[in-house]
């Protein structure tokens, strides 16, 4: 049982170092999310993805006709939010409709969204966008609305992963401590199994002494004159 504990322990120990690693040499890197992509007409988000409060950062909304010509094409950016001590509330930013009008298949056109997010804001970025567009010469009008996430805001997953590598230190201490009572286990088995190999050969003393007791006693009882 101990030694299943102690090979979980360090399969976290191991677990939580690769998730710390891997957060503590994140890089500044786009992303980029697929938002709409319906009756040929696709929607992308490029994204620095990782941000922090108080800070202004700039994502890109990217419009393509991807299997059709398309016309009569409108973006709406409806709305950008974010938390300030758990409440929702809103960056800022300039609200924005794209008239974007016709795109023959495969052409795209990008616009540059800049955010600058209040003091103290947690958690995410998140957006909602709604689209209105028809495939050219087509008279179905087609709409989408979505709401995405943004970015992550790196300030509390920092605080997250301050309260991980606490919990490391800890856990290694528990590791220790768990090692020390496995040894000293190991040693009292050793002992015991020590005196368990005293007991057998005074059992096979004590055996052969009863043996030569009984023997004896036999042989002289039969040497013993018969009175009738």
């Amino acid at each position: 049982m101990n030694r299943k504990i102690k090979l979980s322990l360090l399969i976290l120990l191991l677990t939580a170092y690769a998730f710390v690693s891997s957060f503590s040499n994140v890089k500044a890197q786009r992303e980029n999310f697929t938002l709409i992509y319906d009756n040929g007409l696709l929607v992308t988000l490029e994204t620095p993805w990782y941000v922090y409060s108080n800070s202004t950062f700039n994502v890109t909304l990217t419009v393509k006709a991807a299997e059709a010509n398309l016309e009569n094409i409108v973006l709406n950016l409806t709305r950008i939010i974010t938390f300030v001590d758990e409440n929702e509330t809103s960056p800022s930013y300039e609200p924005k409709i794209f008239q974007i009008g016709s795109l023959n298949i495969n052409r795209s056109e990008s616009y540059q969204i800049n955010i600058t997010l209040p003091e103290n804001s947690s958690r995410v970025v998140m957006g909602e966008v709604a689209c209105k567009w028809n495939i050219r010469n087509g008279t179905t009008i087609f709409f989408q609305r979505t709401m995405f996430p943004i970015a992550v805001i790196a300030d509390v997953w920092k605080e997250r992963v301050k309260e991980l590598q606490d919990r490391i230190t800890e856990l290694e201490g528990n590791l220790t401590d768990l090692q020390r009572e496995l040894n000293e286990t190991r040693h009292q088995l050793e002992s015991k199994m020590g005196e368990l190999g005293v007991t057998q050969r005074l059992a096979v003393i004590f055996g052969v002494t009863t043996a030569l007791f009984v023997f004896t006693t036999i042989y002289l009882f039969k040497r013993k004159p018969q009175i009738w």
